[in-house]
């Protein structure tokens, strides 16, 4: 009997989607991510902040212009919506490889406290959205309450 080794599931998995995208780019020329549809897009990275009397939402959304920005507020979510167009299109360049993606998404964000939908104020630049989003007087108000254990 040999010795034992280890199993390491992910390290399996990787190597697996790697020979997956190296098979696909063979017999297609690109890879899965690379054939994705153009209607999808990149979900931006958030932060979701707690201030004490506010909760700021951070997200990253480079290139996107801010007319294109849509943003909802209920006690309970965030909802983020914005698209990314392509005004016109250069015929006579020749595209070697294309990874920017043009589209739409959304993004609900649920809200750890209940908030203010009418007092939320808004703000983005260079790319970075940030909302802030006020708390409810009971929001405000809530402490932990120690609990003993038998």
């Amino acid at each position: 009997m040999g010795p034992l080794i280890r199993w390491e599931p992910m390290t399996s998995m990787s190597r697996l989607r790697e020979e997956m995208n190296r098979l696909l780019e063979d017999f297609f020329g690109e890879t899965m991510e690379e054939r994705a549809p153009a209607e999808m897009m990149r979900v931006p990275s958030i932060d979701v902040i707690d201030q004490g009397d506010n909760v700021l939402v951070r997200a990253e959304m480079p290139g996107i212009d801010k007319e294109k920005l849509q943003v909802q507020a209920m006690p309970e979510a965030l909802t983020i919506h914005a698209e990314m167009r392509k005004e016109h299109e250069e015929k006579s360049e020749n595209v070697i490889r294309k990874e920017r993606r043009l589209g739409m998404f959304q993004r609900v964000v649920p809200m750890p406290v209940e908030i203010l939908p009418n007092e939320v104020k808004a703000s983005y630049t260079d790319g970075v959205l940030e909302v802030t989003l006020p708390k409810s007087e009971q929001a405000k108000s809530r402490k932990p309450v120690e609990v003993k254990i038998e």
